[in-house]
């Protein structure tokens, strides 16, 4: 597929990104510059809608005038929460808050620092709007993971390049892929399985709780099978295992996988945050 034509066929999309952020270092707010001015390139029909929760708002001050010298920014959409800068950042909540802004079909949870070739995002859509999966992801599951040490001069190289991923590859490293980074929904499937899981809290396991969900309670689950570009970055405790609520996190996702589908089924039905939900969606 040309990549014109890619352009034609991304016109009908019913599709939107949503990205819960924190811009914690230097290299995440190039990140987030890096992944939008992409995706507005890329999928220029797309709303993309983004909830910043911190200190104070860096994406209107930094990023957003960045991104408008790559890309038309119309579609963005950016909400701020403030929040102490050591506070724990409830991503699954934030997720959750992010989709009932979204009214398309099909909606992308979207990590702001992942990149994936051009056709992985027809390809993905597809599969939901046509194919009928409830969940997919836009990766393999295995060696499918480009680590790239992205800096500013790989920065002014991928621009210019107009976004050519073969930029990425002059500095990279493998690694395996499994089931975090991204994740595309069927909207009313999304709302139906009981949104992310909001008990998870900050980082850890709250990907792989999902990923067993979808597959326990019978949806329809795909990939696609190509490569996912990871801009490095480092980490605070908001994204490692030092995160104070990893524990917690982890016991939680260990009950849930030795859970049958009736136990899984129940624990969702009974839970507030998803009786709230849904009330907010419909």
């Amino acid at each position: 597929m040309t990549l014109e034509k890619l352009h034609q066929e991304s016109v009908d999309m019913d599709l939107s990104f949503i990205i819960p952020i924190k811009i914690e270092s230097l290299d995440r707010l190039r990140n987030c510059i890096t992944v939008l001015s992409y995706l507005r390139n890329t999928v220029p029909d797309a709303d993309i809608y983004i909830k910043e929760v911190d200190e104070k708002d860096k994406f209107t001050q930094y990023v957003l005038p960045e991104v408008q010298k790559n890309a038309d920014t119309s579609k963005i959409h950016h909400t701020f929460q403030h929040n102490p800068d050591d506070a724990l950042f409830h991503r699954t909540r934030y997720i959750n808050d992010l989709f009932l802004q979204t009214k398309s079909k099909v909606v992308w949870h979207y990590d702001v620092d992942v990149l994936f070739p051009k056709d992985t995002y027809l390809a993905t859509y597809n599969l939901i709007a046509n194919d009928g999966f409830d969940f997919v992801y836009p990766f393999g599951c295995g060696p499918y993971q480009n680590a790239v040490n992205y800096d500013d001069v790989m920065y002014e190289k991928f621009i210019a390049s107009g976004y050519n991923l073969e930029v990425l590859k002059t500095d990279y490293f493998r690694l395996p892929a499994t089931v975090g980074f991204s994740q595309v929904f069927n909207a009313e499937s999304y709302a139906k399985f009981g949104f992310m899981n909001e008990n998870f809290v900050s980082w850890g396991c709250e990907d792989c709780e999902l990923y067993y969900r979808m597959n326990i309670l019978g949806y329809k689950v795909g990939r696609v099978m190509h490569d996912v570009y990871h801009l490095e970055h480092s980490r605070t405790f908001n994204s490692h295992y030092h995160n104070p609520k990893f524990q917690e996190n982890n016991q939680l996702w260990q009950w849930f996988r030795h859970q049958d589908v009736d136990v899984v089924r129940k624990y969702y039905e009974d839970q507030k945050y998803v009786k709230e939900r849904m009330k907010q969606w419909t």
